[in-house]
């Protein structure tokens, strides 16, 4: 590849005259080009051949070439450098001549990389080192690493060391010239690279047991996982093996991101492992997170310690609650003493039976048999629960209903049995005696209303709300047909309150529910004339004339409403606590 730099430009005063430079020597590097041509300031130009080592010089004396005649140092210069054959790219220096005396010594560097370390990050760390010699007070280098980075600073050391990071490729070139004293030439360009591409930057992982089962469930132990996985390189794709030929749901990671599995995924991450049979040992296994391609050959991290799975207990099948026996005793001071006992099956006797009321008490107990007294203030159902545990860990659950009879004066002596098999509600035989005479009172079941009362009534609100919102809308935005259609759907929601009001309302619940409808419809009436009161007033500033008569027109529609429902309602029999309009329009005549 065909390449020129320009490393240093310097006019060499001599030294009877210290103000005039007598030549100007331009020096620099190629590759694949035998000669290089040099202009200054536009004119020339002036060839160099181009040593083995790929450098060259060029020099201007005074009196041969224009641009050395008349330039003094610090004058404005601008050089070109191009390769007299080939197509090779120009390099190009602009900037202030500058002088140095023509007995002043310049520094010689040279460079060399030092080591090649592995990948990080997916770049290569290369350790560069520049070596300098006749280095005079105050030389001021500039190191260009060929990696897009650079660095200039005061030359303070014999030695520097450098790391740089490489992306894959290459080769890359590095310069280190001089800046201060001008015009020395810097160190012969490094080439470094080129380099491989990395191998993939492998993923973290862990694993922890979350909870593993109290018991086994047709030979199998559950076990609950979590683990969290940090991409590596690429986006990272894991997965458990839990070590018995089976695995799990996988877990997605971007580069450098942490996701946990029970964050990533809906469900915890369960496994049912076989267990081996009652009497033989625990069985060992070694879940894995173990990583997909491309991370494939890198290590899997296994579960430390290792998972062990005990045998399944042996057996417990035959341990069963067979039946809880609920006796309810006599009433004392106005409470009931109830009974329980239970009835197990198996091998062994039981170590304890946990009680549990449906009053929320609990006893724990070494018999098959509780007493708990409860409240009778009424007859009321209640239940027992009991958790019987066995010497080899085996438990069974049973539950059992019952009825709590209500005391009276004369029962002091009932006394009721309810017997359940443990796994269904026992009703007790609910038999009761009672001595006392009592009228017999017969009640008239109440009216009850048609299937379609309910509908009309949830319409009718429905419209009336609809229609309201619909002609206070229409009247603030001045729009006749939407306020037209909330008038129609409030006068029809209306008209299906008043027919609900006269044909279902004493079989709804009378004329009490009448009148806390009206008390509710009076209620959003004061509400609406409050909110039509202050948007009128802000709508003869803002919105204008049309929004408030929407307002008026809107709470006209519900006091017309209220006055109407009022009017009907008191003249289909419901008595108030205060006297309806028309009973007062009456009263006044009949005085008159």
């Amino acid at each position: 590849m065909c390449q020129i730099i320009i490393t240093g430009v310097s006019g060499i005063l001599g030294e009877s005259d210290t103000s005039h430079p007598l030549r100007v020597e331009i020096s620099g590097t190629a590759e694949d080009c035998p000669k290089v041509a040099v202009t200054v300031n536009g004119f020339g130009p002036v060839e160099a051949d181009v040593e083995a080592d790929g450098t060259w010089t060029a020099v201007l004396h005074e009196g041969v070439a224009y641009p050395v005649d008349g330039l003094r140092c610090g004058d404005a210069v601008k050089v070109h450098a191009e390769c007299t054959e080939g197509d090779c790219p120009k390099d190009e220096w602009n900037g202030p001549l500058p002088c140095r005396g023509e007995s002043d010594p310049c520094p010689a560097v040279t460079l060399e990389v030092v080591a090649v370390e592995g990948c990080k990050g997916g770049l290569i760390e290369v350790t560069l080192k520049a070596t300098a010699g006749g280095v005079p007070p105050n030389t001021v280098y500039s190191w260009d690493f060929g990696n897009g980075e650079d660095e200039a600073a005061l030359l303070t050391t014999a030695e520097m060391t450098r790391t740089v990071s490489y992306p894959p490729g290459g080769p890359y070139t590095s310069t280190f010239a001089f800046i201060l004293p001008e015009g020395c030439p810097g160190a012969t360009p490094l080439t470094v690279g080129p380099f491989d591409p990395c191998p993939p930057e492998c993923p973290t992982a862990t694993i922890e047991v979350v909870e593993v089962g109290d018991e086994c469930v047709d030979g199998r132990l559950a076990v609950t996982f979590r683990f969290t996985v940090t991409g590596g390189s690429e986006t990272t794709a894991a997965y458990i093996d839990y070590g018995d030929g089976t695995y799990s749901p996988s877990v997605m990671a971007g580069p450098g991101e942490t996701v946990a599995s029970d964050d990533y995924l809906d469900d915890p991450i369960t496994h049912a492992y076989e267990a081996p049979a009652a009497g033989l040992p625990p069985v060992a296994h070694t879940p894995c997170v173990v990583f997909s391609p491309p991370f494939d050959d890198c290590d899997p991290v296994p579960l430390d310690p290792p998972l062990s799975v005990p045998p399944c207990a042996g057996g417990c099948e035959a341990y069963r609650v067979q039946s809880l026996r609920v006796e309810v005793g006599p009433c004392v001071d106005g409470r009931r003493t109830v009974t329980v006992t239970a009835t197990t099956d198996g091998p062994e006797a039981p170590d304890s039976f946990a009680w549990e009321f449906s009053d929320e008490a609990a006893y724990t107990t070494e018999a098959n048999q509780v007493t708990h007294v409860m409240d009778a203030a009424a007859t009321h159902q209640a239940s027992v629960a009991v958790v019987v545990t066995w010497p080899d860990g085996c438990t069974d659950l049973a539950t059992e209903g019952f009825a709590v009879a209500a005391c009276a004066e004369d029962d002091e002596d009932e006394t009721d049995t309810d017997t359940g098999d443990g796994n269904e509600t026992g009703t007790g035989d609910g038999n009761e005696t009672d001595t006392g005479e009592q009228d017999e009172v017969i009640e008239t079941p109440p009216p009850q209303p048609a299937p379609w009362c309910g509908l009309i009534r949830i319409l009718g609100l429905i419209l009336l709300i609809v229609g309201l919102v619909l002609v206070f809308g229409g009247a603030c935005a001045s729009n006749v047909v939407v306020a037209g259609i909330g008038i129609g759907l409030a006068v029809a929601g209306a008209a299906l309150l008043i027919l609900w009001a006269l044909c279902c309302a004493p079989a709804a619940g009378g004329c009490r529910l009448l009148q806390q409808l009206i008390e509710l419809l009076s209620l959003l009436e004061i509400a609406l004339t409050v909110i039509a009161v202050i948007f009128g007033i802000l709508s003869i500033f803002e919105i204008g004339l049309p929004c408030l008569i929407g307002t008026v027109i809107d709470w006209g529609i519900v006091g017309f409403l209220i006055a109407v429902l009022t009017l009907i309602f008191g003249q289909i029999g419901c008595q108030f606590r205060r006297p309806t309009l028309l009973d007062g329009l009456l009263g006044g005549l009949r005085r008159g």
